[in-house]
């Protein structure tokens, strides 16, 4: 099984937070830098897969619709394990 471990201090901004996404998953240079593509990368995922995003509770904004989108990615695609960590 994979584990990909996020920060959400690392996520402070939007472009932040798809720098980060890039990085931790290792997504190509032609990654979008949004939600959809985001999605769209998760839904390629053919491995079971364990996404952990420590300290959720520092999202805001655009942040919770990062929660959505992995909340459903994992829904939609059941090799991904989604799990918001809350203060750790």
């Amino acid at each position: 099984m994979n584990h990909i471990h996020l920060y959400a201090e690392k996520m402070a901004n939007r472009d932040m937070m798809h720098d980060h996404l890039k990085d931790a998953f290792a997504f190509p240079q032609w990654y979008g830098n949004n939600l959809d593509a985001l999605y769209d990368l998760l839904g390629e995922i053919g491995h079971p897969t364990t996404i952990r995003l420590h300290h959720s509770e520092l999202l805001e904004g655009y942040g919770q619709r990062l929660l959505k989108v992995m909340a459903q990615a994992a829904a939609d695609n059941k090799n991904i394990w989604f799990v918001p960590v809350y203060g750790q």
